[in-house]
């Protein structure tokens, strides 16, 4: 009969136990979706880069064509023809450039190939500057991120 009672109360033990451990999980989950909610939220609140979205495909293709008229990726080599590069670029009215940053900074701090990619991508923009858009879109691409990519340039 005592075998039987500890049995019980074991049992019951492993009950509320396994209650416990579900309710921290559901704790835990509440707080990790919380957490995504917070910072979405944020995101969401942060400044966006505009797009150039609302420039036609020809006007696009002359700005491609252009820059890529400067632009001079490391070639030789291995993976130059795999290195995709983007720059934050910021426009005056005229098309010169205001500003061209390069957008990842953790890769261009670590990875010698990259960098070099990522400078002459930078270099391209302005070295072609006036870049060829038109004045009456000016708030269409006056910031907006050039993606360079050997397969498509």
């Amino acid at each position: 009969m005592n075998g039987v009672l500890q049995n019980l109360a074991d049992a019951k033990l492993a009950r509320e136990d396994e209650k416990t451990q579900k309710a921290i999980a559901k704790q835990d989950r509440t707080s990790i979706a919380q957490s995504l909610t917070d910072a979405i939220g944020e995101a969401v609140k942060a400044p966006q880069t505009s797009s150039i979205a609302p420039l036609g495909l020809s006007e696009l293709d002359r700005l491609r064509s252009h820059i890529s008229s400067c632009w001079q990726p490391p070639i030789g080599a291995k993976g130059a023809d795999q290195l995709k590069v983007d720059i934050q670029v910021k426009l005056e009215k005229d098309g010169s450039v205001k500003q061209a940053e390069i957008a990842d900074r953790q890769r261009y701090g670590s990875d010698v190939l990259y960098r070099a990619a990522a400078n002459s991508a930078r270099r391209a923009v302005l070295d072609c500057q006036p870049l060829p858009l038109p004045p009456e879109k000016y708030q269409f691409w006056k910031e907006f991120i050039f993606g360079f990519d050997p397969k498509f340039m």
